[in-house]
């Protein structure tokens, strides 16, 4: 079946190429035609005065005769054949008499001005075969339905010169925009070559920090600082490759931007080369109607360009305004900027104060710790020195704390053993030692809290100093916009420079058509000069408005000439003033950047000291800053989310003055082309208008997401920092337990000190065996520093792996949705293609019926023409027998009407000459021969009569065919037309088995009953009329659906597209203005 249906539709194709062929060669023939015949037209006939038609030179002076005559000479006259020369060879005409020789010299006179009126008829014939030939040209390629309609042919062509100014100046739109987009390509493709650069440069680094320097060192320290620089090269480098990804897509867009304007501009200088001549073209053809009413029109175009000065010079003013603005603008940033600059002076004071306190507070730090390394050193020596004395065993130490106070409580013991005096000596010592201890251990808390008050003033300065910075980089956004405002401007500027120059040609060329006219209206004087009074009073008149018109115009020009000096001058000072504006902003922006490396080296310092002191609080710091940022950023997309509402309400007010000053536009619409631009200029201004408040509205859609987005990040970073809190009570609820563990421990060393009497004697056993445990607790020290750094890591990658868990579990969640939305698509696509397939089917045995019916009526209606045919021709051959069969008859009838007036004009004069004779004799005889020769003329009279009688009825049979050959044609034409709607529905039958079968019920139906009415059956007007109203119902109908279809199924458009193209007769351009207008 679908190889029958191919096999059908390319037939059907086939035969529209055929048709679409014949039309372009039949069109191509007419143009042949009128190019070749061209001289045709050229050759001048002779005039209708100089034909005057010949009289009777000598008056007749029986009216019988005169009567005769006539009645004997109007078939002649009509059939339009003069007297054989034949007939008048072997005739003297002196013999003649007088009327028949007026008669005769009257026809030889007709003879010789037969052939030259013959060669004008067809000359004119031919002639006005072209008109008609070139009106038809005109009716095909314009909207003129005859030569008539000369004010339609002259809008028309003002209309496309109109759509050439039009496509010119957006020719003009789209190279600027070509040029503006090739720039933007080249500073992405610089962009994309830093980047590559950083990269590398990260690459290079990354290796060498991966490298170790040495191969016999151990992994310590050294690694744990260069992992983080690491990964943040690697965070730096993903970042990278991240912006490079966007900026390739960016240029694949641009690239395919790229690529659309250049095909637009093709189309758009095709159009305009199609349109150029076209114009040509009709200024060949058209014939413009008089001088006055072109000179009407010229002023008429040179007041519409004085408007379009007017309107240019009114847009550099606002210009000029904006440049203020600007300049407004440029000061406000310099305070702020100045401002900034106090406030960075004021961190940098409160910065380096802070670094003081810092160092001040590190190198009291250092002293204490000094002091008590001394203290320890004085315990070790006092447990030496009591080690000889002491000899029995003692437990381990717990930790480094207890070890101290052992060592005090052995120093107490050996006071003890020993004598008196170094006892009382020992003791002394060990209070002064245990006061300086808890005096520094007074001192190192204090120092401690001191440590984080500064701590948390940093943090303080750091969320001051990060406010400041965002401050400065809006600052320098603002700048960057302000030094993009003035590129726009000096592009717009340089834009209506060019404007300005266009419309200094623009003058010079109304200075000479000025000048044309002025020529032209002279010689209009001269010609008009010859002419009556009268005419020349009111062409006068005429030429004193024209006058006084083009003294206006020149005033006006005048006028214009001094306004373009002074936007000249205008445009010289912004010049001036917008290089002073670029020399300031160029010293701010050295301002700036100085202020900039300032601001990154004392930022650097500030950032050392704040690494030095933030090890413990830098998750937590982290998350705060991340909620700052994004708290900052929701801030800055509610201002964005603002501004743009602010600009959609703007632009929806501008939109609804443009509407209310269409309206009121097309109330007073006139026939004047310059209300026709100010409408067309408005109506783009709509649509520019329209596409920008559906471009702010998809960013209002894009920043209501991303607030969205914004919002759950901040929750979710709000309930890391509730269980950071969290974490941070739980350390401190440790501390507090190892604070009481600590004193317990105290509580024991104490009882210890009762016992040290006892242990004394094993204490050398246990210094040996404490020099054992410090190398242990030495090697214990560093493997707790590794476990750290190891569960740190661990944390990170349990962190990353839950992270990613998450992750996994929302795409598997996400995958799950999927699946089952692809499974209901499915089922539902299943179900779709079940029940396509059974209306396939039916639709299917549906137009095999109708093909076989449309089949069987068109071989019917073929049939039967090629019947009318034949009938047709056999009637013509019947007719054309007939016709040339009385014209023989004619002929022989006026053969012997010739012959007839000749016996006649003898017979008379033997009359006359009988007469004379009667007179001068009276016989019986001559009576007799007079009566026979009377009888004779009674009898030709009366063939005369019966004969033109005869010819009478031939004319009127004559008639009487044409009529009905003319009713033939009708018949004919009737049978055409109904040939065409039927190979039209044919068509749309053979279209509609090529869509998808979700309305071929409808059209099949409609479709039967419109054959039905559109049988050959019935030549009724009312059958006629019906059929058409039918076919276009359920065409419009089937339009619909086909419409609605593209535009809803978006998956089909591929398989509907050819539907579109048959149904709308689309060319390839169509096709192209089509898909990009839906993109």
């Amino acid at each position: 079946m679908f190889n029958k249906l191919k096999s059908f539709s390319e037939d059907v194709a086939k035969s529209l190429n055929q048709e679409g062929q014949n039309n372009r060669r039949t069109h191509s023939n007419t143009l042949k035609e009128l190019k070749n015949e061209s001289k045709l037209l050229s050759t001048t006939t002779p005039d209708a005065s100089e034909l005057t038609q010949p009289e009777d030179e000598v008056a007749t002076h029986s009216g019988d005769s005169k009567e005769d005559l006539s009645s004997s000479t109007s078939p002649q006259n009509q059939n339009e054949s003069p007297v054989p020369p034949q007939i008048l060879a072997g005739i003297d005409i002196s013999t003649l008499p007088g009327p028949v020789r007026a008669k005769m010299k009257k026809f030889a006179k007709y003879e010789e001005k037969y052939p030259v009126l013959l060669d004008a008829y067809k000359t004119e014939k031919r002639k006005g075969d072209l008109i008609s030939a070139f009106e038809k040209v005109l009716q095909e390629n314009t909207p003129i339905s005859s030569i008539s309609d000369a004010d339609v042919l002259v809008e028309y062509i003002t209309g496309l010169t109109e759509k050439n100014s039009l496509l010119n100046g957006e020719l003009r739109k789209k190279v600027t925009e070509n040029s503006r987009l090739s720039r933007e390509n080249q500073k992405f493709e610089s962009k994309v070559e830093t980047i590559e650069n950083d990269l590398n440069e990260a690459k290079l680094k990354i290796k060498d920090l991966e490298t170790p320097k040495e191969i016999g060192e151990e992994v310590t320290q050294p690694k744990n600082v260069e992992e983080p620089e690491i990964e943040d090269l690697k965070k730096k480098i993903d970042a990278y490759q991240i912006e490079i990804n966007d900026l390739k897509e960016k240029q694949t867009s641009l690239d395919s931007e790229y690529s659309d304007l250049q095909k637009q501009l093709k189309e758009a200088e095709n159009k305009v080369k199609n349109l150029e001549n076209d114009l040509q073209e009709a200024k060949e053809k058209a014939e413009s109607g008089t001088k006055l009413a072109d000179l009407e029109k010229e002023i008429g175009n040179y007041k519409i360009q004085i408007e379009e000065l007017e309107q240019i010079n009114k847009e550099l003013k606002g210009s000029v305004e904006e440049a203020g603005k600007y300049k407004e603008v440029a000061e406000k940033l310099e305070s702020e900027l100045t401002s900034l600059k106090v406030k960075i002076t004021e961190l940098e004071s409160e910065v380096s104060t802070l670094s003081e306190k810092s160092n001040t507070l590190s190198e009291s730090l250092k002293l204490k710790e000094d002091q008590i390394k001394e203290i320890e050193t004085k315990h070790s020596d006092v447990t030496k020195e009591s080690s000889n004395v002491q000899t029995t065993p003692s437990p381990t130490p717990v930790s480094g704390g207890g070890k101290k106070k052992k060592n005090k409580k052995n120093k107490k013991g050996g006071a003890n053993n020993a004598n008196k005096e170094p006892e009382q000596a020992n003791n002394a010592d060990d209070l002064e030692d245990s006061k300086n201890f808890e005096s520094l251990q007074k001192e190192f808390d204090k120092l401690n809290e001191d440590l984080k008050n500064v701590n948390e003033e940093k943090i303080q300065l750091a969320g001051r100093f990060d406010d400041l910075k965002s401050k400065y980089d809006n600052i320098v956004k603002d700048n960057e916009e302000l030094s993009k405002n003035l590129k726009d401007t000096k592009n717009e500027l340089s834009a209506k420079s060019e404007d300005v120059e266009n419309l200094r040609d623009s003058l010079r060329d109304l200075g000479d058509d000025l000048v044309e006219a002025r020529d032209q209206i002279k010689e209009l004087k001269g010609k008009f000069e010859n002419q009556t009074s009268s005419d020349s009073k009111e062409l006068e008149d005429k030429l004193k408005d024209l006058e006084d018109t083009v003294s206006s115009l020149k005033k006006v020009l005048k006028e214009k000439e001094d306004l373009l000096k002074t936007t000249q001058e205008e445009l010289s000072s912004n010049k001036q003033e917008k290089l002073k504006l670029e020399q300031s902003l160029k010293t701010k922006e050295e301002e700036l950047s100085k202020v900039q490396k300032d601001y990154e080296s004392k930022s650097n310092e500030v950032k050392q000291t704040l690494l030095d002191h933030e090890s413990m609080i830098s998750s937590h710091k982290s998350v705060k800053d991340e909620l700052q940022a994004l708290i900052k950023k929701h801030n800055s997309i509610t201002s964005e989310y603002e501004t743009n509402k602010k600009e959609i309400e703007s632009l929806t007010k501008e939109k609804t003055d443009l509407n209310s000053r269409i309206s009121e536009l097309t109330k007073f619409k006139s026939n004047d082309s310059s209300l026709k631009l100010e409408l067309a200029s408005l109506k783009t201004s709509l649509s520019h208008k329209d596409q920008s408040i559906d471009e702010y509205k998809k960013q209002i859609s894009e920043l209501t997401s991303k607030k969205d987005e914004l919002n759950e990040s901040i929750s979710s970073l709000k309930i890391r920092n509730n269980e950071l809190s969290h974490s941070n009570k739980s350390l401190v609820k440790e501390k507090s337990e190892l604070v009481t563990k600590q004193e317990s421990y105290i509580e024991k060393s104490n009882t210890m000190s009762s016992e040290i009497s006892k242990l004394q004697s094993a204490k050398q056993a246990v210094v040996d065996e404490l020099n054992a445990l410090k190398l242990k607790y030495d090697s214990v020290l560093k493997d707790t520093s590794d476990s750290k750094t190891e569960v740190q890591s661990y944390k990170q990658q349990y962190e990353e792996f839950a992270m990613k868990a998450k992750e996994s579990s929302s795409r598997i969640e996400n995958l799950e949705d999927e699946l089952t939305e692809a499974r209901n698509m499915l089922q539902e696509r299943a179900r779709e293609a079940s029940t396509i397939r059974r209306l396939l089917v039916d639709a299917e045995e549906q137009i095999q019926q109708k093909n076989s019916e449309l089949k069987s009526e068109i071989n019917r209606i073929n049939e039967e023409k090629m019947e009318f045919e034949q009938d047709f021709q056999s009637l013509i051959k019947k007719k054309q027998r007939e016709i040339d069969e009385h014209k023989s008859i004619t002929e022989n009838y006026l053969s012997k009407i010739a012959d007839l007036e000749f016996k006649y004009n003898q017979l008379k004069d033997k009359y006359d000459s009988l007469e004379e004779k009667q007179s001068t004799t009276h016989d019986p005889k001559d009576q007799e021969n007079f009566e026979d020769i009377q009888e004779t003329i009674d009898t030709l009279r009366s063939s005369l009569q019966s004969s033109s009688k005869k010819v009478k009825d031939f004319e009127n049979m004559n008639t009487v065919l044409k009529k009905l050959n003319e009713e033939s044609n009708l018949k004919f034409e009737r049978l055409s037309k109904n040939y065409k709607l039927l190979t039209q529905q044919y068509r749309q039958m053979k279209s509609q088995s090529s869509t998808p079968v979700n309305g071929h019920s409808s059209p099949a139906a409609s479709t039967r009953q419109s054959l039905e009415d559109a049988s050959p059956k019935t030549e009724h007007a009312s059958s006629r009329d019906e059929a058409p109203s039918a076919a276009s119902s359920t065409n419009i109908a089937y339009l619909k659906n086909v419409l609605l279809g593209f535009f809803e199924h978006k998956e089909q458009r591929d398989q509907l597209l050819p539907v579109v193209k048959t149904l709308f007769n689309l060319d390839a351009e169509d096709e192209k203005k089509f898909l990009f207008a839906l993109k």
